[in-house]
């Protein structure tokens, strides 16, 4: 087979959302493709009558799957594009929540340069800051 399976269905079978969505979940459960499974589930939500939140869904798989600046991506499209309701309330939070995910991250790193210069963990934020390994606040 030369073709991949999603190109086939979109070909053959043009209606058929419920089947790129299913093959899109298939990718991201069992073959651990999350940016292959959102590309599918993003082609399932262009199909003629499929449900609105498949994109939300992709861009779940990519931000579950690792893959933060796609998801931000796409859910930064889907604030601006909607006119507000549950659509635009739910990208703000999902850009929330990658915030306080990058965030952690730069303070995870904060912490091994700090264990790497004195041998031991910082005991709270403020010795953190004071060493000039974080930044950030102090909450």
């Amino acid at each position: 087979m030369s073709e991949k399976p999603v190109v086939l269905v979109t070909r053959k079978l043009p209606e058929a959302w419920m089947l790129v969505a299913q093959l899109g979940f298939f990718q991201y459960l069992f073959l651990g493709d999350p940016a292959g499974a959102a590309a599918t589930l993003d082609e399932a939500a262009r199909r003629p009558g499929a449900p609105f939140w498949f994109r939300t869904m992709a861009a779940d798989v990519l931000m579950k799957g690792g893959e933060r600046a796609t998801a931000r991506r796409m859910w930064e499209k889907m604030y601006e594009q909607s006119e507000g309701g549950i659509i635009k309330r739910n990208a703000a939070l999902r850009l929330r929540i990658l915030d306080s995910l990058d965030r952690a991250d730069l303070l995870e790193r904060a912490v091994a340069g700090y264990r790497r210069g004195t041998g031991r963990n910082p005991r709270h934020l403020e010795e953190l800051r004071a060493s000039g390994q974080w930044r950030g606040p102090c909450l």
